[in-house]
């Protein structure tokens, strides 16, 4: 087959010099870069609880667990960093080795979709953005839905391009599409928005899909069986449509949104890593543009893909302004970059010689590799934290932890995995709305536990819980509290 290496053995060598590239960066410094905190903490832990007894839930006292009614990853996520802990034991190593496989299987799961869709030098192209994409680590290390769920979004693609190839022919076709749209739905509320996307684009098919309605039902009835797993064990038998609703409209509780949604817009063109993405969203706008321009065909599945990145950037827009929730759309503009260039590049055929025209794609994605790879290893959050040594830190300090000897944390969800140690009381609060273990600040008043572990900021902001407490000097990037 032709390649941009000029032969299979070049192309198969490059391909899996790529992913030696991404298992280095996806294992390096595994526990402690990026850092552990609050959003994987209550994973891990919740994880850990699906491990031990089969429920969502976190400790708040010794014994005594509280479920967790809002968790903004499913199912797909937990299952199996829950698997990972009940084989290798409680630990952040532990809980991060199935995120290792995610990045793997999504690194994977982008070239076969862009061979699909591209070709194969298109694949590997996009394969190298991936490769050297600081926020694949940065957010594909930690305990996050974000990664998983771009994997299912890309397996959901494929099945979606393979439908469209068989002309939304086959069961089997919908089962996929079914199946990996329902997991890409459980793994974070964000990817809701992809099925929504699919639904819309083959809304514009229907005269085609409606012949095959036998068939066409095994999607929606597979994906819905997911969706009723997913909310069975994301909110129990118990919570309230209307709570739910709530909370994942607003689940940070922003005052405004017309102001936060204006804050947000101008950060895209101001602020250095929503502006990339501003950039390659408008590169692939362009594309998609030419291409409906000149009556060339754009296929559902790289429609979809477009109109879930653009729900996305709209959905961004209301949050408190964190970049992760701009992920999604940043990692698929990425990833149809090399083809969006393509595209674009051949709009000046009349212009510029062939092999220039062919030349200016590949030019444009290794400038994009430099400067990621530059960032990589120097200024992203994964890079300024290569030397930090906390999970290290903790487990040397807590492996001759007595057993007797309870703990109390506070709103640190992040540290009851490095503990080691079933004996600890707790409470967080990750929203201003929702806490979990506020039964317990009582018996943090009365002195109770033993000890108290609490970030420094804590200590001084809320000095009235820990009255009855005095720090000790012990070596934990915490404040260790040991009753008077």
């Amino acid at each position: 087959m032709p390649t941009l290496f000029g032969s299979t053995r070049a192309y198969a060598a490059v391909l899996l010099g790529l992913f030696a590239v991404i298992f280095f960066y996806a294992t390096y410094k595994l526990t402690e870069s990026p850092p552990t905190w609050y959003d994987e903490g209550i994973y891990i832990q919740v994880a850990h609880s699906f491990a031990e007894n089969g429920t969502q839930s976190v400790q708040v006292a010794p014994g005594e667990f509280k479920r967790i009614e809002f968790l903004t990853v499913g199912f797909p996520v937990i299952a199996p960093v829950a698997a990972s802990i009940k084989m290798f034991g409680y630990s952040v190593f532990a809980a991060r080795i199935p995120m290792v496989i995610f990045i793997l299987l999504f690194a994977a799961s982008v070239w076969w979709l862009m061979y699909r869709l591209a070709g194969p030098r298109e694949a590997l192209l996009s394969l190298l953005l991936v490769a050297t994409f600081p926020l694949l680590y940065g957010n594909g290390k930690n305990v996050l839905g974000e990664i998983p769920g771009l994997l299912f979004s890309c397996l959901s693609l494929i099945a979606l391009y393979r439908l469209e190839l068989d002309n939304f022919k086959g069961a089997k076709n919908y089962f996929l599409l079914g199946l990996a749209a329902g997991l890409t739905a459980a793994s974070k509320p964000v990817f809701l928005l992809l099925p929504g996307a699919i639904a819309i684009v083959l809304i514009f098919r229907l005269k085609k899909i409606l012949p095959q309605w036998k068939d066409m039902l095994v999607g929606p009835v597979t994906f819905i069986a997911l969706m009723a797993l997913w909310t069975y064990l994301q909110f129990g038998p118990d919570a309230s449509l209307s709570a739910i609703l709530a909370y994942y409209l607003n689940p940070y509780g922003v005052a405004s949104v017309s102001a936060t949604m204006l804050e947000n817009l101008v950060r895209l063109f101001t602020e250095d890593t929503p502006l990339y993405c501003t950039l390659l969203m408008s590169v692939w706008i362009v594309s998609i543009a030419v291409r409906i321009y000149r009556k060339r065909s754009v296929s559902l599945a790289e429609y979809s893909a477009f109109v879930f990145s653009a729900l996305v950037l709209i959905a961004y827009l209301r949050t408190a302004g964190w970049y992760r929730y701009f992920f999604e759309t940043l990692a698929m503009a990425l990833i149809l970059a090399p083809l969006s260039l393509k595209v674009i590049a051949q709009e000046f055929r009349k212009f510029f010689p062939e092999r220039l025209v062919l030349a200016t794609p590949i030019a444009g994605v290794f400038l994009l590799t430099a400067l990621q790879l530059y960032e990589l290893n120097v200024t992203s959050w994964v890079a300024t934290h290569y030397h930090r040594t906390t999970v290290a830190d903790m487990a040397k300090f807590f492996d001759t932890w007595p057993d007797d000897k309870s703990i109390f944390v506070y709103n640190s969800p992040e540290a009851p995995n490095m503990l080691g140690t079933g004996n600890y009381y707790q409470y967080m609060q990750p929203t201003e709305t929702i806490a979990y273990g506020a039964d317990q600040l009582q018996a943090l008043k009365d002195g109770v536990p033993d000890y108290v572990l609490v970030a420094a900021a804590y200590h001084e902001k809320y000095p009235e819980f820990f009255s009855r407490y005095e720090v000790t000097d012990a070596p934990i990037p915490y404040l260790l509290l040991s009753r008077k």
